[in-house]
């Protein structure tokens, strides 16, 4: 573990000097499992092209989250968030689940704002017990005060190696929706060899119908 720790250390400095103290990343196997399974009430809400690039972690895991931004507002109408789905991967760091927390929070000015779900603050803390590379979190909650917008997310809440990374896809181009906040500070996603969309998506419920105008839109929210 002190080799394959060292050398993915020398792969952070080599892509990212500003971090290279701070996040660590290894190649991405092929993960297996699935995102699929939906009710005819439900839609996936993404941003990943669903194959994998990296896992990434960060060496000290406490406060660091990252999520995706997603926007209900072309659903003509919108019950609740059913789930989040996050690709993770329990053989790297330590080959084992270590469990991280999840939350939701504003998006307000188009940047990541107070922590919205769980009310009670702090992040629901999840432990896997699968080996499936896509992990599902019941969530089965209402946006509140007619928001429409917000950003889904994992906190890594342990020190690397004992800690489960998170994923990003094999697409180059930065769709512009992946998020990190490190350092006490929300910023865009930061990438390795520039891959930087991360795979957690999030699946709404009881949408009867679409605005017109949106369909284009939604083509290309959603897979």
């Amino acid at each position: 573990m002190k080799t394959a720790f060292a050398a993915a250390l020398a792969l952070a400095a080599a892509v990212s000097p500003l971090r290279a103290a701070d996040l660590v990343v290894e190649r991405a196997p092929t993960l297996a499992g699935s995102a699929a399974n939906e009710r005819d009430s439900s839609i996936v809400l993404s941003w990943d092209n669903s194959s994998s690039s990296w896992l990434l972690a960060w060496t000290l895991g406490a406060d660091a989250w990252v999520g995706n931004d997603f926007d209900v507002s072309t659903l003509k109408t919108f019950s609740r968030i059913r789930e989040m789905r996050i690709s993770c991967y329990y053989m790297w760091p330590n080959r084992v689940w270590d469990g991280f927390r999840v939350g939701v929070f504003a998006f307000e000015g188009n940047v990541p704002g107070s922590l919205m779900w769980p009310t009670s603050g702090g992040g629901q803390f999840f432990l896997p017990l699968s080996t499936q590379s896509w992990q599902t979190i019941s969530m089965y909650w209402v946006l509140p005060g007619g928001r429409r917008s917000f950003v889904a997310a994992m906190e890594q809440c342990y020190n690397f190696p004992n800690c489960d990374p998170y994923v990003v896809d094999n697409n180059p181009t930065f769709r512009g929706h992946s998020w990190q906040h490190y350092g006490g500070r929300w910023q865009p996603l930061e990438g390795t060899y520039g891959y930087r969309n991360l795979m957690l998506r999030v699946v709404v419920e009881n949408m009867v119908g679409l605005l017109p105008s949106s369909i284009g839109r939604v083509k290309a929210l959603y897979h």
